[in-house]
């Protein structure tokens, strides 16, 4: 899923566009600059993300897992721009999730892993010095994640249902890059993600049967489950200049 994403998200890559600019009365084309950016590697819970603390609502129960990542800077004046990321984030549940009952479930939560997906979009600071590119950058968007914790019971089936949240995230990113062309640099990405994804979701009680055959239920119990995605990333990646 994550390199569909990727490619997706490559192919989407706009083609540079030219300004012009007036130098003694004469136009001349300047090529924009755009930058790919696309990273890989370890995923890592932090706070409540890594708990296994039944007793705490907002307990990930997540592991150390991975992440690729794709941004697409558009460098304006002076090293600043915009950048626009998209990120596939993945963290396998702690054996201890197996045998904990969350709240608005009948259930254990069981076997599993946390998917996240982030958008966001935000400044850019990118400036090489000789052979040496440093980037940093500031984004802010929504987040989608798909993960066992969120699930509730069906009062008919006696099963778990549901499993998305939503939310808002944010992130920071610092890469050191070492240029090995005119166009490509390669690179080492520190970041901390943080991201705010909620499920709401109605559940009754099975409390009898009718005289047709029907079960009877009691009045719905609004559920809202809240949980906080908390990760330091650090990997592996590629720059490349267009």
């Amino acid at each position: 899923m994550g390199k569909a994403l990727l490619w997706f998200f490559v192919l989407l890559l706009p083609f540079p566009s030219f300004a012009q600019n007036n130098t003694g009365g004469k136009k001349t084309k300047e090529k924009q600059k755009i930058y790919l950016d696309a990273s890989v590697g370890a995923a890592i819970p932090l706070g409540n993300y890594a708990k296994d603390d039944p007793k705490a609502d907002a307990t990930g129960y997540a592991k150390t897992g991975f992440f690729i990542q794709a941004n697409v800077d558009w460098m304006g004046k002076n090293n600043f721009g915009l950048s626009l990321q998209l990120t596939y984030q993945n963290n396998s549940l702690k054996d201890t999730a197996k045998t904990i009952i969350p709240y608005g479930s009948s259930n254990p939560i069981g076997a599993g892993n946390w998917s996240n997906i982030y958008i966001m979009t935000g400044p850019v600071f990118l400036k090489q010095i000789k052979k040496i590119m440093i980037d940093a950058k500031v984004v802010g968007g929504f987040l989608i994640s798909t993960s066992p914790v969120f699930k509730t019971t069906n009062p008919e089936t006696k099963l778990n249902e549901g499993g998305t949240g939503t939310g808002f995230a944010l992130g920071v990113n610092i890469g050191v890059g070492l240029a090995v062309s005119k166009k490509v640099v390669l690179k080492l990405t520190l970041e901390y993600l943080a991201g705010f994804p909620k499920r709401d979701s109605q559940t009754a009680k099975v409390i009898g049967i009718d005289t047709t055959g029907h079960f009877i239920y009691s009045a719905p119990l609004d559920i809202t489950i809240k949980k906080t995605v908390s990760t330091f990333n650090t990997g592996l990646g590629i720059i490349y200049k267009f």
